[in-house]
């Protein structure tokens, strides 16, 4: 494509200063102009290629849906078990909504990998993919912070409880 170009803008100097055989100037004008146009459209291309790439994989990530807020585990010193238990359940749902959310920016990662590795530059890709760990590593942890505070809440309310013999 890029020497299609260079063919056209050369035909267009060369057509308009040698007046090529019968040719309109009109013409010759026309064919210069659009050798120019397409010459400066090949040397935009690849930024607008990534400037367009990186706003997808900003739309791709963003379709993944990002938990919530966690639901703040009961306070171990005067929770019962009923609440220790709601505070579980909680934690566990707040950990498979994390791993949905992780796994969906993971797979739109690799498919975008797949999808425009030819098309973009490798740098591209590489700050894509270095969006994505971020949002993956945020979420992990969220997540981890979520269940570090639960865990904390129940050797609290596990200490309180009379020894079993």
């Amino acid at each position: 494509m890029l020497v299609a170009g260079a063919v056209l803008l050369l035909v267009g100097v060369l057509g308009g200063l040698a007046k090529l055989a019968k040719a309109p100037r009109l013409l010759v004008g026309i064919v210069g102009m659009a050798a120019i146009g397409y010459a400066l459209w090949l040397f935009y291309q690849p930024q607008i290629m990534a400037r367009r790439f990186q706003q997808t994989a900003d739309d791709a990530f963003l379709a993944c849906h990002v938990p919530g807020e966690p639901a703040k585990p009961p306070d171990g010193n005067t929770a019962s078990k009923d609440d220790m238990i709601a505070g579980q359940k909680n934690a566990k749902s707040f950990d498979s909504q994390t791993t949905a959310y992780v796994t969906c920016l993971d797979v739109a990662g690799a498919h975008l990998k797949q999808q425009y590795s030819a098309l973009v530059p490798q740098g591209e890709i590489m700050k894509m993919d270095e969006r994505r760990v971020q949002l993956h590593n945020a979420a992990i942890d969220r997540d981890e912070a979520q269940a570090n505070g639960f865990n904390v809440q129940l050797r609290l309310y596990k200490a309180k409880q009379p020894a079993q013999p």
